[in-house]
């Protein structure tokens, strides 16, 4: 991860949480706070499940010629420890995530606000790090598609 990108996963996670400092944003702050909350965590135990698919089939596919050309580029391995790290980080946002539940909905005290500022703050990073991840696979599948063409090109002139 070049520095630029490293410095505006932090920024931005930063801003939202001091914003919603600021703006006193609590639970109260939403109608529908408790639904809220679960489609929140229903969508990242999802993004976690995906996670999880996504570094099982970089194990498992070994012989596919994109996870082949995962090996060929030296991407496998920091794939795979960004993917941890994302599953892990994804996983501990559900559970913080579960703590919220315990707040009630008209709940406007200052640990709900620093509650929903660390969400905001934490879950922020969890996109920004998920986006970044889903650059990098596009990148790597657009490399392999542009490789299968020029392949198959080759492939045609030798016939």
């Amino acid at each position: 991860m070049n520095k630029k990108v490293h410095i505006v996963t932090w920024i931005v996670p930063i801003i939202l949480g001091t914003v919603a400092y600021y703006k006193w944003i609590s639970p109260s702050s939403f109608s529908n706070y408790i639904d809220f909350m679960n489609a929140i965590q229903g969508l990242f135990i999802f993004i976690t499940g995906i996670l999880l698919a996504l570094l099982g089939s970089i194990n498992i596919f070994r012989n596919y010629s994109f996870i082949k050309n995962l090996f060929q580029l030296n991407v496998d391995l920091e794939m795979t420890k960004k993917l941890l790290k994302l599953i892990f980080m994804s996983s501990l946002f559900v559970v913080v995530i579960t703590l919220g539940l315990l707040f009630d909905k008209d709940d406007s005290r200052v640990l709900s606000v620093i509650y929903i500022s660390f969400l905001l703050f934490f879950g922020g990073k969890v996109a920004i790090d998920l986006m970044y991840i889903g650059y990098i696979i596009n990148k790597i599948f657009k490399r392999y598609i542009l490789e299968e063409k020029l392949r198959r090109i080759e492939k045609r002139r030798n016939e």
